[in-house]
């Protein structure tokens, strides 16, 4: 991910959860989002506004 222009932010809980996911190598989006609505983050395919 890193070589195409993406990291994963340890301060950020939603980067933790996926990162995770990949390194387990679980891709299922349904799962994934899951988790993620348990803990309040922004699920993957949702449109938020871009933090700066």
């Amino acid at each position: 991910m890193k070589s195409a222009g993406y990291a994963f932010s340890h301060s950020r809980k939603a980067d933790v959860t996926v990162e995770y996911f990949f390194r387990n190598e679980i891709y299922d989006i349904d799962t994934i989002n899951e988790v993620l609505y348990w803990y309040d983050q922004p699920l993957l395919g949702s449109i938020e506004e871009k933090l700066e």
